[in-house]
């Protein structure tokens, strides 16, 4: 398989924890903000993609890395810092 430089392979029980992860995140923040689960998606998505911004790419790299260490060592958690 091929994978484009700007892709890379992650654990499809890793992508659908994370998934509903997200999902139970947005559904706490609109519980405790009173806003709607949208305004919550688009506030997050929003600051997210600021964020990302700023960010470069050995940085994104690094993110990846520790996603793979994280899988070698068999960690069910990863907590990853901007």
């Amino acid at each position: 398989m091929n994978i484009p430089d700007d892709e890379f392979l992650m654990n499809k029980r890793d992508f659908a924890k994370n998934t509903i992860c997200y999902g139970l995140a947005i559904k706490s923040l609109s519980n405790l903000t009173g806003r709607s689960i949208n305004d919550c998606i688009k506030i997050t998505s929003e600051e997210a993609s600021h964020q990302m911004s700023r960010l470069d790419p050995k940085h994104i790299d690094g993110f990846i890395q520790q996603y793979y260490i994280g899988k070698q060592n068999k960690l069910e958690n990863l907590t990853l810092e901007l």
